[in-house]
Formats: structure tokens, C-alpha cells, sequence
């Protein structure tokens, strides 16, 4: 009976965490959307100049957004969810 006690117990700060960042969602999608529009636009800068192979640009830029979705487990406060939120949005921009 006491695993039932703890897991009682530990799923109340979990449900206000959640909570918390339900309430801020939208401020993620927004910084998705802003750092999305910033990458595109460092995309399309990077792949104007003749040093810079696109292919390579792409697959970077993808290895990079994957990685990052591999993390979002590990995110467990908003300001990292921000984090991912610029990375992936700036990543998937290209």
C-alpha cells in the first residue's frame, strides 16, 4: 500500500507542472513561430553564398531539430521547453 501513497504522491506537483505549461503554451508557439520566420531567413541568407552546400545546410539543420525532439522528454520546466521551441522552430525553418 505504501506505492500507492507514493505514486499519489508524486503526481500532484507533476499535474500542476502541467498545468503550468498548459497556461503557457501559447507563448511556446509564438517563439516556435518567431524563431521558425529567423531561420528561414538564415537559411536563405547561408545558402546564397557559393561556399555553402545546401544539401549539407539541410541535413544539419535537420540532425539538429531531431535531436532536439529526442530531448523534449527531458524537458521538465517551460524555460527548457522554450529552449526547444527556438531550436526546432529555427532548425525546421530551413
Amino acid at each position: 500500500m505504501d506505492i500507492f501513497y507514493i505514486e499519489d504522491e508524486e503526481s500532484f506537483p507533476k499535474a500542476e507542472l502541467m498545468y503550468e505549461l498548459l497556461l503557457k503554451a501559447s507563448y511556446l508557439l509564438t517563439i516556435l513561430g518567431c524563431s521558425n520566420t529567423v531561420g528561414r531567413i538564415l537559411a536563405g541568407f547561408l545558402g546564397t553564398k557559393s561556399w555553402v552546400d545546401g544539401l549539407i545546410l539541410n541535413n544539419i539543420a535537420l540532425l539538429i531539430a531531431g535531436g532536439s525532439t529526442m530531448a523534449v522528454p527531458f524537458c521538465t520546466k517551460f524555460q527548457l521547453l522554450a529552449l526547444f521551441a527556438v531550436i526546432f522552430g529555427a532548425c525546421v525553418g530551413e
